[in-house]
C-alpha cells in the first residue's frame, strides 16, 4: 500500500511541487490550502496520476485543521509524513512597522504549524512512527532587510521544531525543518530586490 503524505500549502509553489514530487515516487497524498480552486487545479494536473486528493482548509481554523487530519485518515489511510508548508510572507520596515502584520505572519506561519503538529502528532505517537518537515527559511538564522516580523516567525518555528526534535529522539518520529534557500513563488515575488541562487520550486522539492 502506499504511504500517505499531507501537505499543507500544497497549492502552490514548494507545496506543489512537492505534492506531485512524491506522486512521482508512489505516494498518495492529501494536499491542503485555503484556496480550493488552487488545489482542484493541482488534482486534475496530469502528474497526479488520480493520486492527489484535496482536502481545503484554513491551517489558522485549529477545529478545521484537526477535522482535517481526521478525515484524511479515515479516507486514505495513516499519514507517515505531514509536510507543512502554509506561509505568508508581509514587509515589515522602519517606515510601515505594522504589528497587525506581524500578527498575521504569526497566525499563520506559527500557529498554523502548531495547529498541523497538534491534530498530527497524537497519532505519530500512537503509532510511534511519522514524519514531521517544516518549511523554514535563511531568515531564522538572522535578520534580513524587512524580514522583522517574517524572520520572527521562522526564528519561533526552528525553536519549536528544535524541540519537538530533542523530546521525539528514541523513537520512530523523525522532526525536520526544511531550509531551502530561495525559491521562485508567489511570495518571492514581491522581494524588492533580487535574490541569490535563486530555485524553482521543482528544484527545491527534488
Amino acid at each position: 500500500m502506499s504511504e500517505i503524505a499531507w501537505i499543507t500549502g500544497g497549492g502552490s509553489g514548494l507545496g506543489r511541487a512537492t505534492a506531485l514530487r512524491l506522486v512521482a515516487d508512489g505516494w498518495r497524498v492529501a494536499v491542503s490550502a485555503r484556496t480550493a480552486a488552487d488545489l482542484d487545479e493541482l488534482v486534475a494536473d496530469p502528474a497526479a496520476q488520480g493520486r492527489i486528493h484535496a482536502f481545503p482548509c484554513d491551517v489558522t481554523d485549529r477545529t478545521a485543521v484537526l477535522a482535517t487530519v481526521d478525515r484524511i485518515e479515515c479516507e486514505l489511510g495513516p499519514i507517515a509524513l505531514a509536510l507543512l508548508a502554509a506561509g505568508i510572507y508581509l514587509p515589515v520596515g522602519l517606515d510601515d512597522f505594522s504589528a497587525a502584520n506581524v500578527e498575521a505572519m504569526f497566525r499563520i506561519n506559527v500557529f498554523g504549524v502548531a495547529n498541523a503538529i497538534e491534530a498530527v502528532m497524537p497519532r505519530f505517537r500512537a503509532r510511534d512512527v511519522g514524519r514531521l518537515a517544516v518549511v523554514s527559511s535563511l531568515t531564522q538564522y538572522r535578520g534580513f532587510a524587512r524580514n522583522a516580523g517574517y524572520g520572527a516567525t521562522t526564528a519561533a518555528l526552528l525553536t519549536m521544531c528544535d524541540t519537538l526534535r530533542l523530546q521525539t529522539r528514541g523513537t520512530g518520529i523523525t522532526v525536520q525543518v526544511v531550509v531551502a534557500g530561495y525559491i521562485r513563488t508567489r511570495m518571492t515575488a514581491k522581494s524588492p530586490f533580487p535574490l541569490p541562487d535563486i530555485i524553482s520550486a521543482e528544484e527545491a522539492a527534488e
